[in-house]
């Protein structure tokens, strides 16, 4: 306990972070001693629960009689590692103690804290009076850093050159990417070949073309950057670099020939990167822009994003009257795409008559209306399309799908059937035809009709064998022979279910109809020892990410991922090193490259792939709510694939995404002291958060796979869907759901949850 006390509360930090952040074991101060709410928040920031630690002291620092330096410096740092900067300056700024205790870590928080607000004036006040405070070399390098970025912001190059060179001086273990900073920011090249001679790591030597480019950019000597980045072949920096040239040098003659080097990019590449950061620098610098290059611009960003210039570049240019039926369809879907409905709708009725996109267009148009609410005119448009298009096969199947939806969603099920028999019979070959005979026939079973059922689900394994319906028809044609009563049928499709794919949700239910065990991957012992080379790779990255160097640190993980692509062993091995790290997005993908790579199908595979990170945290939050933890990790596998920087393309946050509205009304109930949007972030909140989140879903349904479709796609629609006939059957109720997304949320999470139960033993 000594031990711990003395690195947490005098370095601020536990022991097993990286040494850049230990500072000497001086003596531990006698108020310390015995402080059990200092002891229990010191261990939750040591367990990587920083918030619960911030909760633990938030209230003894409201009671001056309690607020000792020990606890504020505490708080501080609990702060600082989830991110809450705000709260890191109203802890420290007016504290007494700051120069005379601690060895300074106060005021290396202070640094940070200013860094985030990239307020470089007050990062050299703080970090300077953190320096000289230092118990330790180490302690001045990580603190150096802190000056060398603040000099380097500010274009004070030969400062952070210096800084960079010193800290990389005292920080050994990393001074190869620090001496490459440095030489970023040196002029002289002959000092710049001196550094690159001295380097070590494989790593930082595979930067050294690209240091050598961006240095020769920040010193000015931008003709030798362009040739520097041309041989690197990222032609938009050469470009860039080109066109600030040619614009300080009044040459329009060159800006012409950039101009149109940049628009051949954009329309012989269109909707890759490339094309994204020349439409970037395109606007930046070359407008006004030509109708024509307008449309060429939104052609590209209609694929690559953003959206939002797609949508500008096409009203410019059919404003303009260029552009197509088709340019025109894609920018109705692109208004579509960002909840402007009405735009959309009036977009896809100027679509004409005779173009090839009529019906589709049509189609479109009616789903506008359907979600601007308009859901009585979007039937009658659905059904003439049927009629004015039905030698159009994407447009007519796609409309009586659509209209059988609404059918359904409206309770009469018999018309709902009848579409869906229409969309099979009459498309059967088209793209929704599979799937439209399969709901025809669930709607068979819903209503007892069962023999039909069975028939139509026979026919549709018969005669689509390879569709992804197949399983689907196989396991639901045994639950409808097993109603009729024929018991042999019914375990014959249910075991052909299982020989197809036994790791597939259907699988997993036709196990249980056999009263069998789901499949698990065959046991496997991890036993691999990670190499020397990768340890120190992995130290060297923690130690970047803990000096702010994120992008350094990613450069070393690459690094260590690309040298296992060496064979299925390495690969895995690297996966293991990855997931005991809780670095889980980086072990699915090598998890992925060694399934692709023909790896056997065991639980070593499988862990890579469904890795269980946060496990501590995630196992508390789950047992405090009384939740399946096996059902968590199957969610956030879903949900995030456990990154937990993610960020949905709607704003939802963190390991189990969630938004920002849900969770500050969940942080209420929680009786958060504060709330900031960037705790969702924190895989300790989102854990706490979240389950909170579930638990009350679940609390307010029969069935888990009613709580879960409701996480993805709200509660209204979960219950409306609850209403269907049939669905108080839980395996009824995921076929019945109508939107495809969370149909396969659903299942996923299912089958998910007994994999985790059965790799990792968590069952609730």
């Amino acid at each position: 306990m000594r031990r711990l006390l003395v690195c947490v509360l005098l370095s601020g930090v536990s022991c097993s972070q990286p040494a850049a952040r230990e500072m000497s074991e001086g003596a531990l101060e006698a108020p310390a001693v015995g402080d059990s709410i200092l002891i229990t928040a010191a261990a939750a920031l040591q367990n990587g629960q920083p918030w619960r630690a911030a909760r633990i002291l938030e209230p003894v620092l409201r009671d001056s009689a309690q607020r000792t330096p020990e606890r504020v410096l505490l708080a501080a740092r609990a702060a600082a590692a989830w991110g809450g900067w705000s709260h890191v300056d109203r802890l420290l700024t007016r504290e007494p103690w700051l120069d005379s205790r601690f060895d300074g870590l106060g005021r290396e928080l202070l640094a940070r804290a200013a860094t985030a607000r990239r307020e470089d004036t007050v990062v050299l006040r703080q970090a300077k009076l953190a320096v000289a405070a230092a118990g330790s070399s180490r302690e001045r390098g990580a603190r150096g850093v802190l000056i060398a970025r603040a000099f380097d912001r500010m274009d004070s190059l030969e400062r952070a050159a210096t800084a960079y060179t010193e800290a990389a001086s005292l920080l050994p273990d990393v001074g190869d990417w620090l001496r490459l900073r440095a030489a970023a920011v040196t002029a002289d090249s002959t000092a710049r070949a001196g550094v690159y001679a001295a380097l070590r790591t494989e790593a930082a030597k595979a930067r050294i073309a690209w240091v050598e480019a961006q240095a020769r950019e920040r010193t000015n000597d931008l003709a030798g950057a362009v040739v520097a980045y041309d041989a690197l072949g990222a032609r938009l920096s050469a470009f860039r670099l080109r066109l600030t040239t040619a614009s300080a040098a009044g040459d329009t003659i060159a800006r012409d020939s950039i101009r149109r080097d940049l628009f051949a990019i954009v329309t012989t590449r269109r909707g890759t990167t490339d094309a994204r950061l020349a439409t970037e620098l395109i606007d930046a610098s070359l407008t006004p822009l030509t109708a024509e290059e307008e449309l060429a611009i939104a052609r590209s960003a209609s694929v690559s994003g953003p959206g939002a210039r797609a949508i500008d570049g096409f009203s410019r240019a059919l404003t303009a009257g260029r552009g197509t039926p088709n340019d025109r369809y894609t920018y109705a879907s692109a208004l579509a795409n960002a909840g402007r409905y009405r735009e959309a709708g009036a977009q896809f009725a100027k679509i004409p008559a005779d173009s090839r996109l009529a019906g589709r267009a049509a189609y479109e148009r009616a789903r506008a209306l359907l979600r601007d609410g308009n859901a009585t005119r979007a039937g009658t448009e659905l059904e003439a399309i049927v009629k004015r298009y039905a030698s159009d096969t994407t447009a007519a199947s796609s409309a009586l799908y659509l209209l059988a939806d609404l059918a359904a969603d409206d309770g009469r099920d018999d018309d709902a059937r009848s579409f869906f028999r229409q969309a099979a019979t009459r498309y059967p070959s088209g793209a929704l035809g599979a799937s439209a005979r399969f709901r025809a026939a669930i709607l068979a079973f819903v209503t007892g009709d069962f023999r039909t059922a069975a028939l139509e689900l026979d026919t549709l394994a018969l005669h689509r064998p390879r569709n992804s319906e197949t399983l689907a028809g196989l396991y639901w044609s045994g639950r409808a022979w097993g109603q009729l009563g024929d018991t042999a049928n019914a375990r014959t499709r249910w075991a052909d279910v299982i020989t197809r794919d036994p790791g597939s949700y259907y699988a997993m239910l036709a196990a249980r109809r056999l009263q069998q065990q789901p499949w698990v991957p065959v046991a496997r012992t991890d036993t691999v020892v990670v190499d020397s080379a990768m340890v120190a790779a992995l130290r060297r990255a923690e130690l970047l990410a803990d000096l702010g160097m994120d992008y350094e640190a990613d450069l070393e993980y690459d690094g260590i991922a690309s040298r296992a692509e060496q064979s299925i062993e390495a690969t895995l091995t690297a996966a293991q090193a990855f997931r005991d790290r809780d670095l889980a997005p980086r072990a699915i993908r090598l998890g992925n490259r060694a399934l692709s790579s023909g790896a056997a199908r065991d639980d070593r595979l499988y862990r890579a792939l469904y890795p269980l990170a946060y496990e501590g945290a995630l196992i508390r939050e789950a047992e405090r709510h009384r939740l399946d933890p096996a059902l968590v990790a199957a969610l956030i596998r879903q949900e995030s694939s456990f990154e937990p920087r993610a960020t949905s393309r709607v704003g939802a946050r963190g390991l189990m995404q969630i938004m920002p509205a849900v969770g500050r009304q969940l942080a209420s109930a929680e009786d958060y002291h504060t709330w900031d949007a960037e705790l969702l972030y924190q895989p300790d909140v989102s854990l706490e958060l979240g389950t909170a989140h579930l638990a009350g879903l679940l609390s307010g349904y029969a069935h888990v796979s009613h709580a879960l479709a409701a996480y993805n796609a709200g509660s209204s629609r979960a219950k409306r869907w609850l209403e269907k006939a049939g669905t108080e059957d839980p395996e009824v109720f995921v076929e019945r759901i109508p939107y495809r997304e969370t149909r396969d949320y659903v299942r996923i999470i299912l089958r998910n949850r007994e994999l985790y139960r059965s790799m990792y033993g968590t069952k609730g």
